[in-house]
């Protein structure tokens, strides 16, 4: 099995999508840190693609642990988290980001830097 963690929209073929949101339609309905559902040594490969930061300090670690449990032994967990380097470059230019016209300001760096979770929602 391959799991595709905080997966969205975004379907990968062979993999089981896995989102906490079921508006979305995952293959599995979970958090990323609580993978209850899925036992001990049987995913062979997991993606995870602008998915941790989302996690506060405790809960990006529950999240690294369940992986752990949950993978294989040799399996392959692929993480993909913000560039802190674009980020400050799009900061400092007073840039935006992405289709949304997001506004990179002083709460966007420190949620890039410290966890999406401290964003207010505007």
């Amino acid at each position: 099995m391959k799991l595709n963690m905080g997966a969205g929209l975004s379907q990968l073929a062979g993999w089981m999508s896995v989102d906490i949101d079921p508006t979305l339609g995952p293959d599995i309905v979970a958090s990323a840190d609580d993978l209850s559902m899925i036992a001990d040594d049987s995913v062979e490969e997991i993606y995870a693609s602008h998915l941790l930061e989302h996690f506060d300090w405790e809960g990006g670690m529950r999240a690294l642990l369940e992986w752990k449990r949950v993978l294989v032994p040799g399996g392959i967990c692929t993480v993909i988290v913000p560039d802190i380097v674009q980020v400050y470059y799009l900061w400092k230019h007073g840039m935006t980001w992405g289709p949304y016209d997001l506004r990179i300001d002083e709460e966007y760096v420190q949620a890039t830097v410290f966890g999406a979770h401290i964003m207010s929602h505007k």
